[in-house]
């Protein structure tokens, strides 16, 4: 399915200053972690510093990654499931 691609689209255009999956909140003086989860987007947690947020991302988008892998076994090829189920956000994404 197209939004299996989707999942590794990388918009560095529209992420701003901030690592991956991390966004700044002016007032709270916080960084949030968040991910689109079929188009809409999923806060994982706020944290003092952005590189908690941006580990906090990493878990939530490799298990999300996982469970799509999971979900669509039986109807992708076993190369794609292998590389779903090993995939790694990189710090430099």
């Amino acid at each position: 399915p197209q939004f299996i691609n989707n999942l590794f689209t990388k918009s560095n255009k529209t992420r701003g200053k901030y690592l991956i999956g991390v966004t700044f909140n002016k007032a709270r003086q916080k960084f949030i972690a968040q991910l689109n989860i079929d188009n809409v987007k999923k806060q994982v947690g706020i944290f003092d510093n952005e590189l908690d947020a941006f580990f906090a991302y990493k878990k939530a988008k490799e298990d999300y990654i996982k469970s799509v892998a999971e979900k669509y076994k039986d109807q992708i090829p076993e190369k794609l499931y292998n590389v779903m189920m090993n995939y790694e956000v990189e710090i430099d994404d």
